[in-house]
């Protein structure tokens, strides 16, 4: 069954009637009806479909519109979604408001879904603009799309329609450009870690990234920590919930596996950490602003993690500009031989000296460290680094301990994944190969018998 625009093909008929319906009948025969308008061949069309069982012979069908069936859906998820089919979360609910808003409403909303057919929603796909006009980028095309497909999934078990016209017949998911990760994974060698930490403006960014860095947590989780969740003796931290976003207010939810874990923490950041939890009651929050609120992850990115950050990547990059030199490995600024004997040479002139980095951020944590903290000094060998962003933290805990030989199900564990493929799929590049293991093992069981 197919609708057709006769003046497109070049063979509109002089009736007026362009709009031509192609289906076959019970029987299988090829027939077809034409009319003066699109909507009454749609109107047709549907009929058909209705009566030869193409959609559900049932008149919800006909009266119920794309927009209603997504206000229905949204209560069943509220309910019965998520991943532990015990609702969605409020972040995640106006998410798929959003798209729907923006990509689908304001083009199939108003589409009974007797009436939404391959044709259409293929159209709708081609054409795709957002309420207010504008094109979207690939990931938002596939997201619309995606969404469109799960939620006539829905209407399908809810016997709402029988095909889910934004699949193919075959019930395969419709071609989407494949869309290539926005940003590759920053993983920082220890020194680049304390090196970013004394680049913190304060206590308490400085303590949220060592604790990031060190543990694996999500910004969400570290926030949503209490003093309680900290046990100073054995350095076990409880994860049990974290902060989320919606609609620009701060809420407390569960974590992102919907499972509570411990991970442990050690050395000089479980000092840290124990100094700060010492002053604090059981369920005051570890980390917050300085008023005792809450700490937003949007703005505490942009003030502070983001000038440390790229204080700290460009460390290097900023001391060859004071000595006139320059010095790279790879794209990145080196303190290699050139640069080692700038320095000396300053040194003979004047009292230049490397200077330490974050004196008086690090002033605090000397106190409660004694000398077990060194302040971090750039020396010969020190490279500067891509601008990280706080999810980087987690990235770099994860490249720390794969590289320390911990297993697949170690490392999710401590990252709270859901399966250890959501794990390999993440980090497959940082797991040690077994290909050459292999192939030498191989060749032993195989070679030339003397």
């Amino acid at each position: 069954m197919a609708y057709v625009d006769l003046r497109k093909i070049g063979r509109a008929p002089r009736s007026g009637k362009v709009h031509e319906i192609n289906y076959r009948d019970s029987s299988g025969r090829r027939r077809y009806e034409r009319f003066p308008t699109k909507r009454e061949a749609l109107e047709f069309e549907a009929k058909i479909k209705l009566n030869l069982g193409g959609v559900r012979a049932s008149k919800r069908s006909e009266r119920t519109i794309v927009n209603d069936a997504f206000e229905k859906w949204m209560k069943y998820l509220s309910i019965h979604g998520g991943r532990s089919n015990d609702g969605i979360s409020p972040s995640t609910r106006s998410g798929y408001e959003s798209i729907h808003a923006q990509w689908i409403a304001s083009t199939l909303g108003e589409i009974p879904l007797a009436k939404l057919d391959r044709e259409t929603v293929d159209d709708w796909r081609m054409t795709m603009v957002s309420a207010n006009g504008m094109e979207p980028s690939p990931r938002q095309r596939g997201a619309a799309d995606a969404q469109l497909a799960r939620l006539l999934a829905w209407c399908q078990d809810q016997e709402y329609i029988s095909d889910n016209p934004a699949k193919t017949r075959s019930g395969a998911p419709a071609p989407r450009a494949k869309v290539r990760k926005k940003k590759q994974h920053i993983y920082l060698d220890n020194r680049q870690v304390w090196r970013l930490a004394a680049h913190a403006p304060d206590e308490t960014t400085r303590n949220i990234i060592l604790t990031m860095a060190t543990t694996g947590l999500r910004f969400g989780e570290v926030a949503a920590l209490t003093a309680g969740d900290l046990d100073p003796d054995t350095g076990e931290i409880r994860v049990h919930r974290a902060y989320a976003m919606d609609r620009g207010k701060l809420y407390i939810a569960r974590t992102k596996s919907h499972e509570e874990r411990t991970v442990m923490v050690a050395g000089n950041v479980l000092t840290l950490l124990a100094d700060r939890a010492s002053a604090l009651m059981p369920d005051d929050l570890l980390f917050t602003t300085l008023t005792g609120r809450p700490i937003n992850r949007d703005n505490w990115a942009d003030r502070k993690f983001g000038k440390a950050a790229k204080a700290a990547s460009t460390a290097v990059a900023r001391l060859q500009g004071n000595l006139g030199v320059k010095e790279h490995k790879g794209p990145h600024a080196w303190f290699g031989p050139k640069t080692a004997a700038a320095v000396e040479r300053a040194q003979k002139i004047s009292s230049f000296g490397v200077a330490r980095i974050g004196e008086q951020q690090f002033d605090a944590a000397l106190s409660v460290l004694g000398e077990t903290v060194k302040i971090v000094d750039l020396r010969e060998g020190d490279i500067d680094f891509p601008t990280p962003t706080p999810h980087d933290m987690r990235h770099t805990a994860a490249s720390v301990a794969i590289r320390s030989g911990a297993s697949v199900k170690a490392v999710q564990a401590m990252l709270g994944h859901s399966s250890a493929k959501v794990t390999l799929d993440t980090y497959a590049g940082l797991f040690p190969s077994e290909q050459a293991a292999v192939a030498t093992a191989m060749a032993n069981a195989l070679s030339m018998p003397e």
